[in-house]
């Protein structure tokens, strides 16, 4: 595959591609039909007249990105000016060829450890078919990681990475994996194109895709260089496009170089460098209204659009309403990504009036229908649905009356455990409702006092009792695609107070018997989720409840085995909101390794919890005081989870 053939296939020409979907520009918050334009200098490295020319053109004309080419004699001079210039864009244009006929460079890394990259001379083949045909994919990784190595050193951090002569877009998919995969373990944009389309398949959410690419390509340059940009200028579509240029000087260093390879050889780079620093351009530009971005500004936007959309599935939220419209602030949260899950309540607490999501089955359905309908990706509906005076699901709705755990514990007949819990679970994913906050694993300790024993609430004091009880709800609900919750780690069943009016500490009544049903349901393989206490107990922390405790969360992942999705009980519960302000409230229960946070909204209420919870996390982000890892571990347990829904 030559140069030529390998540029024209990856970057055609086509401006009348638009995708229907909303551009890049669009989902980064420009306004509707802006035509924003990345003017990018390739191969900075080459040679001395490409490194000035392309210096000149960045802080002369409208080029605002380059990438440079590790393995190139040149390089040097580009990291000096780097330190000079550190507000410019230089990525790395991610080198596995060497086309001149008489200008030539060997891999970086060393040649005995990537043989299939290098000729008999020790110099990199001319073109891609060659690279496809003759280097492992270890030896490409090898060889890419050490050009991003070699440019980390030279104390140039890349603001994207792209692909010279497109060998990593249209060779062997291992290369493109291999491209991908760099780019997000060294957190660095790499060139992505809808236009056309990649190999699609290896692509996540977290990848940044350009709406469009283009270049120049023989016939245009033999029509004219300037009178191609000009069209394309004047042609260029909303969203978000790069354009490919290479600036050099046509001078004796140049000619020598590009001898016998009048394509992108030093009349072309000259004619490149002419028009982008002309005044002519600047005036298209601006009549155009297009504005020029950089790698730099698009991947600070990207990020953050990205870690909003994180935070978003990292809450639980409850609000007010039977139904929704284009103009209910439920909604505009969930459009705007700011609610990833919502939990469904018959009685308004702060009201005092049974009149919050529950009427009918028929409206509970539209009511899950309409939010779904607003969600980029699915939410989780979720209800404290247990039975007995835990049920929001009532009789009086129309719903099929659920008894109560300590009922079906002291019955103690499996068929009967099996029989209700089918019989709700059935009727929850009939309605739309994707997760319910049972079964209860709590042992009944404390009989007659606590939010536990009092309400009836757990199945035994016996803790085998309570798995097999437990686990025969689990089955039902999974077979019926509803995600079962275990509450509460690491046990309530022997606080004698109610965490939701108060600090509740189990230090003295609590024991390790407590854990048991979480070990022997989650080491049957559990496929649900649990959720913490805000029990104090300082035979597992002396300074934090369970909810904002790393040593509690570290006895169910460590100790136990659990991989899943952990929530927390209600963060407006006075067991929390009293002893902590919200912001290091979310920050501990973060950091502490809980995924999803649970505002029911409902104690009290505030139609800003969203906003604030977004900007306290972001806040959190910045300052170091939450570490990106965690969010996308959280993040990617939710979408593990979700990606069961339905199964």
């Amino acid at each position: 595959m030559n140069r030529l053939f390998c540029i024209l296939v990856f970057l055609s020409f086509s401006i009348d591609n638009i995708d229907a979907q909303p551009t890049l520009a669009e989902q980064l918050g420009y306004p509707p039909g802006s035509r924003l334009l990345i003017i990018h200098a390739d191969d900075l490295g080459v040679a001395h007249s490409e490194n000035v020319a392309s210096f000149r053109a960045m802080a002369e004309g409208s080029v605002r990105s380059a990438s440079i080419m590790p393995p190139c004699p040149w390089m040097a001079e580009v990291a000096d000016w780097a330190k000079e210039n550190p507000d410019h864009d230089l990525g790395i244009h991610l080198t596995l060829t060497n086309e001149w006929n008489h200008f030539r460079w060997g891999p970086v890394a060393p040649k005995n450890e990537v043989p299939g990259l290098v000729n008999e001379l020790g110099f990199l083949h001319p073109d891609c078919a060659d690279v496809a045909a003759r280097a492992t994919a270890e030896e490409v990784e090898k060889e890419l990681r050490a050009q991003i190595e070699q440019t980390l050193r030279f104390g140039i951090r890349p603001t994207h990475l792209d692909s010279h002569m497109g060998c990593l877009f249209w060779g062997r998919p291992e290369y493109f994996k291999i491209y991908l995969k760099l780019g997000r373990e060294y957190g660095i944009p790499v060139m992505l194109t809808k236009d056309p389309p990649l190999m699609t398949e290896y692509l996540t959410d977290d990848d940044m895709v350009l709406d469009h690419v283009y270049t120049a390509n023989v016939n245009n340059y033999q029509e004219g260089m300037a009178n191609y940009y000009e069209k394309l200028l004047k042609e260029l579509p909303a969203g978000v496009s790069a354009l490919l240029i290479h600036c050099a000087y046509d001078n004796l260093e140049f000619q020598g170089i590009a001898v016998d390879h009048p394509a992108w050889g030093n009349a072309w780079r000259q004619a490149d460098f002419d028009f982008f620093t002309s005044e002519k351009c600047r005036k298209i530009l601006e009549e155009e209204n297009i504005r020029l971005v950089t790698w730099r500004e698009l991947g600070a936007r990207w990020r953050e659009k990205r870690l909003k959309e994180k935070i978003g599935q990292m809450l639980l939220y409850g609000f007010r309403g039977m139904s929704t419209d284009e103009n209910s602030s439920i909604i505009r949260h969930i459009e705007e990504g700011r609610v990833g899950n919502v939990i469904f309540f018959d009685y308004d607490v702060k009201n005092q009036e049974f009149r919050r999501n529950i009427e009918s089955p028929e409206q509970v359905k539209a009511l899950v229908d309409s939010l779904q309908a607003h969600a980029s990706i699915p939410l989780l509906v979720a209800i404290d649905q247990e039975g007995g005076r835990v049920l929001r699901l009532k009789p009086k709705y129309g719903f099929p009356n659920i008894p109560s755990a300590r009922h079906l514990g002291v019955l103690n007949n499996l068929d009967s455990t099996r029989y209700y819990a089918e019989l709700n679970a059935h009727n929850m994913a009939s309605l739309g409702i994707n997760l319910n906050f049972a079964p209860v694993a709590d042992l009944n300790i404390e009989t007659e006092s606590g939010v536990i024993g009092r309400l009836e609430r757990s199945f035994s004091d016996d803790p085998e009792i309570v798995t097999e009880q437990a686990q025969a709800v689990i089955d039902a609900h999974l077979a019926n695609g509803v995600i079962p919750v275990l509450k509460h780690f690491p046990g309530h069943g022997s606080a004698r107070n109610d965490s939701h009016k108060g600090l509740t500490d189990v230090t003295e009544t609590w024991s390790e018997k407590e854990l048991e049903p979480y070990r022997r349901i989650i080491g049957q393989g559990y496929q649900g989720a649990v959720m913490t206490a805000h029990v104090f107990n300082q035979k597992i922390d002396e300074k934090y409840p369970a909810t904002l405790s790393a040593k509690a969360i570290s006895i169910l992942r460590d100790s136990i085995g659990y991989e899943g999705v952990i929530f927390s009980d209600d963060m407006q519960m006075e067991a929390i909101a009293s002893e902590y302000g919200l912001e290091e409230a979310i920050v501990l229960c973060i950091n502490a390794g809980v995924d999803v946070l649970c505002f029911g909204n409902n104690l009290g209420y505030d139609e800003s919890i969203p906003e604030q919870f977004q900007a306290i996390v972001l806040k959190a982000v910045e300052e170091g005081k939450i570490s990106p890892e965690r969010i996308d571990e959280a993040y990617e347990r939710v979408m593990r989870l979700k990606g069961r829904l339905g199964k």
